[in-house]
């Protein structure tokens, strides 16, 4: 295995060997300690001659510090080549892993979500990306609204639909989230039934941008205290709700 030949190239002295990485198609995408570092190449190289399907790896020199979720890497090995291609629940993907933002380890997020929907169903999505909720939920015969910031996640996202076949089934748009969800709720006055906002550090700073759409005792029902097993760590997401949709 890539580790048993690591553990034979790499200093006792670096206590944790890289044993496991994320895959974005032909790319091996790791996270490294600062101790493995000096032997990033090494740890790159091993890590294509013992995975046939993967030809680049890359290894993340920073975190994410940017309206479009991306965030800086280095290839350590293998060819320079980040453009991908994924396949997620019988739905195809094409995109730039170094411009847009995208994790492999949600496909079962993805699909739990989806499978939640229902053909006719209206499915809005805020933060989109390349669209791995968005073209699902097309697949499945919703009528789906979708948007990202992101110009390159939107040109990617419609690609996507033209590999899926899904071009005239899904209403896309590159703009603002709070500019997307008043348009798409105020001024076209599209009633959503499921609304998927894929933004889990900044999403509740958006409730705003919902004022005006729903009866003021929606959001009062539904901002209410959080149960009872989920304690202490569910009461500050709770206040930023309520002071985001003016539910003070």
């Amino acid at each position: 295995t890539a580790e048993a030949v690591l553990r034979r190239l790499i200093p006792e002295s670096v206590c944790e060997i890289p044993s496991s990485f994320e895959m974005i198609g032909h790319v091996a995408h790791l996270n490294l300690r600062d101790d493995c570092l000096p032997y990033k190449h090494i740890i790159g190289q091993v890590i294509l001659d013992k995975n046939s399907a993967i030809r680049t790896v890359v290894n993340k020199t920073g975190t994410i510090s940017n309206e479009f979720r991306t965030f800086p890497m280095e290839i350590i090995a293998g060819e320079d080549d980040l453009e991908v291609e994924v396949r997620e629940y019988g739905a195809l993907f094409r995109f730039n892993f170094a411009k847009v933002y995208w994790n492999s380890r949600l496909q079962d997020e993805h699909k739990r979500l989806v499978d939640r929907f229902k053909a006719g169903q209206v499915v809005v999505d805020a933060f989109c990306g390349v669209g791995p909720f968005a073209i699902p939920a097309a697949q499945r015969g919703c009528v789906v609204h979708a948007s990202d910031l992101n110009p390159e996640s939107y040109a990617a996202l419609i690609r996507n639909l033209s590999l899926n076949k899904l071009s005239d089934k899904v209403c896309a748009s590159n703009e603002d989230a709070r500019k997307f969800i008043r348009n798409t709720l105020l001024e076209e006055r599209v009633t959503a039934d499921h609304f998927i906002m894929n933004l889990p550090a900044t999403a509740l700073e958006f409730l705003d941008a919902f004022r005006g759409a729903f009866p003021p005792d929606l959001f009062r029902s539904t901002l209410q205290s959080p149960p009872a097993e989920d304690g202490e760590a569910a009461e500050p997401a709770n206040k930023r709700a309520r002071h985001g949709s003016g539910q003070h």
